[in-house]
């Protein structure tokens, strides 16, 4: 593929969005030449796990608008961004490391889950949503510096 190819699509706020999202990606990702198979089950990952938080996000606050999710592909990076109605949240560097283990724990490592399959995370969080875009380049080694 020369170029780019950008798509989005809308997706209820339920559990069911979370698969759509999965194939979403994948086939904006099947026409980039340089993905590899474990990068699309990488950015599968991803999105299972962004969708899930902003489906999260929205029951909290029993809003039932839809999610959007953007995905576009380059010819050096794919970027998948995620915006939900949820009340947006927090972000510091500390929530993008694995928290400690516990056998009891359930969470909380969704976020750090994403930055390490991940180059970029950015976060906008707001009053009324959240918008979560990440980057994942074709040369992961010459990737720009972390950021969130």
């Amino acid at each position: 593929m020369s170029g780019s190819r950008v798509a989005q699509i809308s997706v209820p706020s339920d559990s069911h969005s979370i698969a759509i999202a999965r194939r979403f990606v994948s086939q904006i990702l099947a026409d980039l030449a340089w993905v590899t198979p474990a990068m699309v089950d990488d950015v599968r990952l991803v999105a299972s796990e962004l969708v899930t938080n902003a489906v999260r996000a929205q029951r909290r606050v029993d809003d039932s608008a839809t999610i959007a999710i953007r995905a576009a592909g380059f010819d050096d990076r794919f970027e998948l961004t995620v915006v939900d109605h949820g009340g947006g949240f927090e972000v510091d560097t500390s929530a993008l490391r694995l928290p400690d283990a516990h056998i009891d724990r359930e969470g909380g490592f969704g976020l750090p889950l994403i930055s390490a399959l991940t180059d970029e995370i950015h976060v906008v969080s707001a009053a009324d949503g959240a918008e979560v875009r990440v980057v994942v380049y074709r040369d992961r080694a010459s990737a720009p510096t972390r950021s969130a």
